[in-house]
Formats: structure tokens, sequence, C-alpha cells
């Protein structure tokens, strides 16, 4: 274990990033090119073991394959007094699973945004055919302007390869497991880094998983994964465009035959002006598990666009007749609101109406005032 200010291989230790059953992340600095780095340390306990120092060197062999924006670089890898090290980029920022959290559904535009970066990763991991096998919100960091970085390959695979996961061994994240890997399949390929993603991006649309999960028990779990129809997330966050809610379910699709073949695909859908596949969802109701599914606080943001008001009529009028220096950013804010909600930015067009109002009600209490302010040094000078 490492303390702030240890030092090993030239890197300076800052702090503790996280800790899980393999090992230690620390937060690290390069003293010779001031850069920061992420310091991955098997852990002790499990470095006397080889299969899983075998599984380490994997990792760090599969990372060091891939040179792609979108997706954390190796910088070096290491041994010292029998401790196996990896040194990453650091990438900046905070989980997509934190961003759901502090934000509820993330509007679609932005949303297409990210899960579109973490596609190109795919894509280009998948023709390098390694397939990541453990997509999921916590391993996609979201940093400034929403620049992606796709984290831990440990559990990657190559397209084909055999040895270090055998068949019937379920590796990944059980919610965000595709029916094959719950199946214990032994041909996984990219399609099912693309399920796991369609996961994600249902999560990150309608702020909760599509499946119930208050239970302890994973067989649970994985019986909605291969038998429960998909729920539709505007059940969950109105206003999701026909088009994007399609292509999430090409993606979702059970039968790994009916979804997307390539990251490419998809990527094709999201520029193409209309999507030709029908929507098959089922509300919550209809799923296989009868429980109440949980429920999450739609945020005032997850508004249908026809709900919106742009206030335009009163921004005019107060203009006119109140207080003309509230009244323009009135008309300003209000001749916004439609053309947002015509580009799809619902949330901007919820701000920007609530800007418009906020200016009519400051216009009308000002001239409120005058009016009374008037009437009293009337009454005073009488």
């Amino acid at each position: 274990m490492f303390y702030p200010g240890d030092s090993i291989q030239g890197f300076t230790i800052i702090r503790q990033l996280g800790k899980g059953g393999m090992g230690e992340v620390y937060l690290g600095e390069d003293a010779h090119l001031a850069r920061k780095v992420a310091i991955k340390e098997l852990s002790s306990a499990l470095g006397s073991d080889e299969s899983f120092t075998q599984r380490f060197k994997h990792e760090a062999q599969l990372q060091a394959r891939l040179s792609h924006p979108n997706i954390v670089s190796l910088y070096s890898f290491f041994e010292e007094g029998g401790r196996y090290y990896m040194v990453l980029e650091y990438a900046e920022g905070i989980t997509l699973r934190d961003l759901i959290r502090q934000t509820g559904p993330v509007p679609y535009q932005r949303a297409t945004t990210i899960i579109r970066q973490v596609l190109e990763a795919l894509e280009y991991a998948h023709r390098q055919k390694i397939i990541h096998r453990d997509i999921k919100p916590v391993n996609i960091i979201v940093g400034a302007n929403d620049q992606v970085k796709i984290l831990d390959f440990g559990i990657s695979k190559i397209m084909g390869e055999r040895g270090l996961t055998g068949t019937g061994q379920m590796l990944g994240t059980v919610n965000y497991m595709s029916p094959e890997q719950v199946k214990a399949l032994k041909d996984i390929d990219g399609r099912s880094d693309l399920y796991s993603l369609g996961v994600t991006f249902f999560e990150v649309l309608s702020g909760r998983l599509p499946y119930d999960t208050l239970t302890d028990s994973d067989y649970e779990i994985m019986n909605q994964i291969v038998q429960a129809p998909m729920p539709d997330p505007r059940s969950y966050y109105p206003g999701i465009p026909e088009k994007t809610v399609a292509i999430l379910f090409k993606m979702l699709a059970k039968d790994r035959d009916e979804r997307y073949s390539s990251a490419w695909e998809v990527m094709q859908d999201f520029e193409a002006p209309v999507v030709s596949m029908p929507v098959q969802a089922e509300t919550p109701a209809r799923m296989v598990d009868p429980r109440p599914q949980p429920q999450i606080e739609v945020p005032a943001n997850a508004w249908a666009p026809g709900d919106i008001k742009n206030y335009m009529t009163q921004a005019i009028l107060v203009t006119l007749f109140c207080f003309i220096p509230t009244g323009i950013p009135a008309i300003v804010n209000a001749s916004r609101v439609n053309g947002l909600i015509a580009t799809g930015r619902v949330d901007e067009a919820m701000a920007a109406s609530k800007k418009a109002h906020n200016w009519i009600i400051s216009s009308l209490v000002i001239n409120l005032s005058f009016w009374v302010f008037g009437i009293i040094m009337s009454i005073i000078t009488q």
C-alpha cells in the first residue's frame, strides 16, 4: 500500500483513487514529464497466484494494443519487489454513474454525444479483435466538454482466444451483462459490448436500469436479462425521440443476430435521418417480475416539449406597457424557446422559458412598484 508522497519508479503518489478485488489504483505524478498518471497495483494477496499474475499481464498487453482518444492509454508496466504495476493515462472527470446520480436522466442530445464516443472506441477495439466485456457507467469517464474515456480492459478478451477465460465463466457486472454472457456462451463477440452499452444508454436516458434490481438474487436479474421484455425509457423520461428509442432497442435485442452487428452500424443509424426498425417496448407492468418497479423522481427538465411555454405575448406586453429594461430580456429568452424545442434541446428550452417567465414577473413587480410609489408621493404632496 502507498501513502501520499511515496515514490516508485520515478512516480510520486498523490492519493488513492480506488480499491477493488484485484488491487489498488493510485493517482500519481510522473516526475520527469510533469503529468498525472493512474498507477494500478496488483494486490499482494493475488501476486503469488500465477493465474492472477497472468491475467494482470494479459490486461496490460491488451491495453498496450489500444491507442484511441476515447480509451485510456497504457504508459508503462513493471514489476518491483515481487509486485506488478501498470501506469495508465489519468482520465480527469467523473464516472458516467456519478453523472447520472448528479443529474438524473441525461437529456438525449447529451446522452447521444457520450454514447457515440463509446461506440467509436468500441468500433476501434473490435477491429483489433478485442472485446471489453464489462461496459458499464462506472467504467466510462466523462471529462471536460463531455470528452469520454473508457477504463478497465481487465477482463477483455481477444475474439476467439482461449485459456484465461474458459467456457462457463461469467465475467462482468450482472446488471449490464448480455443474454449470451448470462448463458455463458463460449463465442462472445463485439455484439455483447453493444448490448451492455445499450443497457448503459437506457440508464443514461431514463435515470434507471431496465431491470428490477430490488433483489439480492443475481439469478432473478439474469432471468430478466434473458426473458423479460424491455420497458420503454419514455415511461420514465418523456420527450426521447422515436429514432433514439429505435436505436436503443436494436442494441438491446435479446437475440444477438437481431442486434447491430457492429458499433459502426449503430453510428450510421445515429447519422441517418430516419430509423426504419420498429420500436417494440413493453411497459414495466408487463415485465416478468411482477413486483413494483423502483421509482425515480423525474426532474422538472423531463417535461415533454409540448408542455413548455414561450411566453412571447406576455413578454411583448410587459415591454410595451411595463418596464423596457426587463421586458427586452423576456423577449430574447421567449424567442429562443421554439427554436430550441425544434432542435430537440428540451432542457435548454425549459431554461429559456423559465428565464422569460422570471423577467416578465420582474417587469410586473417593478411596474407595480412605480405605480405604488407614484400614488404614495401624490398623497404626500397634496
